[in-house]
C-alpha cells in the first residue's frame, strides 16, 4: 500500500516513526477504488482493494515495513481483505446487474411481493408529524421545531483564536 508509505514519508524523518504509530492506531481499513468501463454492460464499475487492519498489518505500519503489507493483503481474505485481482474475478462472475433505466428485477433468492400481499400483518402507525418550521428571514432557511416569533441570540465571545488573530497595536 503505497498510499500509507506516502502519508508517513510526507513528514520529517525525525517524527516518521511516531506518525507511523499513530496511523497504525487510528486506521480501521484502507479502501482503494478505480473505475473500469464494462462495454457489455455500458457502465463503469468500481474495482476495489480493501485492506482491513489486522494486528500483523498494524505492526508492519508501526515498523514501517510497508512492503510486507502486500502479502497480508493477498492472504487476508478471511479478515475481509480484497485485492484488485480477486475483486475483478468476483465482478466477472456476477451475472445479475441493476442498470439504471431498465426494469428492476429482484435479486436472486428474494421472493417477489405483490401489491396488497400484506395479509395478516398489523397496519403500521403513521409517522409523527414534525413541528411546524419557521423561515429565517435573514438566511432564508427553514428552522424546524422553533416556536413562531422566537429569537435566538448568540453572544460573541473572544477565545484563544480571536486573541491570536488580533493585529499588533490593537
Amino acid at each position: 500500500m503505497e498510499a500509507l508509505q506516502r502519508v508517513v514519508s510526507a513528514f520529517p524523518a525525525e517524527i516518521q516513526s511516531s506518525v507511523a504509530s499513530q496511523v497504525a492506531d487510528c486506521l480501521v481499513a484502507v479502501v482503494c477504488q478505480r473505475l473500469r468501463f464494462r462495454p457489455e454492460l455500458n457502465i463503469r464499475l468500481p474495482e476495489c482493494e480493501i485492506l482491513m487492519l489486522s494486528h500483523a498489518v498494524k505492526n508492519f505500519i508501526r515498523n514501517r515495513e510497508f512492503f510486507k503489507i502486500t502479502s497480508s493483503l493477498e492472504t487476508g481474505s478471511d479478515h475481509g481483505m480484497w485485492t484488485f485481482q480477486r475483486y475483478r474475478g468476483w465482478l466477472e462472475g456476477r451475472k445479475n446487474w441493476f442498470i439504471p433505466g431498465q426494469t428492476p428485477e429482484p435479486p436472486e433468492g428474494e421472493p417477489v411481493e405483490e401489491a396488497g400481499s400484506g395479509a395478516g400483518l398489523a397496519p403500521m402507525a403513521p409517522a409523527p408529524k414534525p413541528p411546524p418550521a419557521e423561515t429565517s428571514p435573514r438566511l432564508g432557511l427553514k428552522l424546524p421545531g422553533r416556536p413562531a416569533g422566537g429569537r435566538i441570540e448568540i453572544e460573541p465571545t473572544e477565545g484563544e483564536f480571536g486573541k491570536i488573530l488580533k493585529r499588533p497595536g490593537e
